[in-house]
């Protein structure tokens, strides 16, 4: 016995089935392209897999109250959906199962929901706002991938993890407040979002993962939170408008090319808990011309930098300390006339200079 029934005339697919889960079966007899609005019946408690994949007219869905997972693929290439309810009770959406959805303009999200899978909004290309309501603990990798029109998300306090690529190339998004419990920046998280000016980072903050601002061309300034040991490799690489970085105190290590191409950026400090420092960290940096060191970082690092960036202005500073540029060229010409050997026409080194100024 059929659990479907579809009126050719409405191009109404309605379902109602009994096992609680909903599949296949309907396309059996019924194109998908014919479809142009569905009703899913109370009981149905679980969509199953590629249910309504490539339903390319479909414009309405009404789900039931019943309703607890949507699976993977369920509504893949729905291109005609522009507004979705997702009823309470569902608490997880899978693997891409609203991908490529590309009119969809709204979706409105239970406070049932505790987890959205991989991809699951991938290239809704028109979508503009969204709520990630209280209570859901995880955004899977590349959730919001290539949502080139969402302008607005706000996350959750009770979010725990956002997967790589979670909001790669979501070109109008501007600025976003990450929430406290999340420790880690993944790979590729903001990777090409090119109109992001503001980011606020969460105090619980670990490490920031490799391509995490990539190519964010808008990103003017970042201040990484205390807590934070790990910079990755290309993590800031090509964020043009970049002038200024601040480094917490507890950063152990940034690997290659963490900042290479920022193009503004003029000047940072280097903290001493630096351990591990790469290779071309501020490669094509064209701007910078002064790198500053906390005292009592290790001289291996100072040399490492010295010796890859040549003709930049590095100096020492107390924490606590004021530098500014009159300091600096007061105490460039104090040791240039200190070190100056006018017979060599050389300068000569003086081990206890090297806590103050070395150019």
């Amino acid at each position: 016995m059929k659990n479907y029934r579809f009126n050719k005339r409405s191009k109404k697919l309605i379902i109602n089935d009994k096992t609680g889960v909903c599949n296949r079966i309907w396309k059996e007899t019924v194109e998908p392209k014919q479809v142009k609005e569905l009703v899913l019946e109370e009981g149905i408690e679980n969509i199953a897999v590629e249910s309504f994949k490539n339903c390319y007219n479909l414009e309405k869905v009404n789900f039931p109250l019943t309703l607890h997972q949507i699976g993977d693929f369920a509504f893949y290439s729905c291109d005609s959906i522009k507004e979705l309810e997702i009823p309470k009770n569902v608490f997880y959406l899978g693997t891409s199962s609203f991908c490529n959805c590309k009119k969809l303009e709204k979706v409105s999200l239970p406070s049932s929901l505790i987890k959205i899978d991989n991809g699951a909004f991938a290239s809704c290309e028109a979508l503009d706002k969204v709520v990630i309501p209280k209570g859901a603990l995880e955004l899977s990798a590349s959730t919001f991938y290539n949502c080139a029109n969402l302008s607005s998300i706000t996350l959750p306090s009770t979010l725990k993890i956002i997967g790589n690529d979670a909001f790669c190339n979501c070109k109008s998004l501007k600025e976003i407040k990450l929430p406290e419990e999340i420790e880690v920046i993944s790979d590729g998280m903001f990777f090409s979002c090119v109109n992001l000016e503001r980011v606020s980072l969460p105090k619980h903050l670990k490490a920031i993962n490799k391509n995490a601002f990539r190519n964010c061309q808008s990103l003017k300034e970042i201040v990484i939170p205390e807590g934070v040991t790990i910079i990755e490799y290309f993590a800031f690489c090509s964020c043009y408008k970049l002038e200024k970085i601040i480094l917490p105190s507890t950063i152990l290590k940034i690997n290659d090319d963490a900042f290479y191409s920022c193009s503004l950026l003029k000047e940072i400090l280097i903290p001493k808990s630096i351990k591990e420092f790469g290779k071309n960290v501020f490669a094509d940096c064209n701007s910078l011309n002064k790198i500053v060191f906390e005292k009592g970082i290790d001289k291996k690092i100072v040399e490492k930098i010295k010796d890859e960036y040549p003709n930049l202005k590095v100096c020492y500073i107390s924490k606590d300390d004021e530098y500014n540029e009159k300091q600096i060229n007061d105490d460039k010409q104090r040791l240039v006339k200190k070190l100056w050997n006018e017979k060599t026409k050389k300068f000569k080194k003086d081990d206890d200079e090297k806590d103050t100024l070395f150019f």
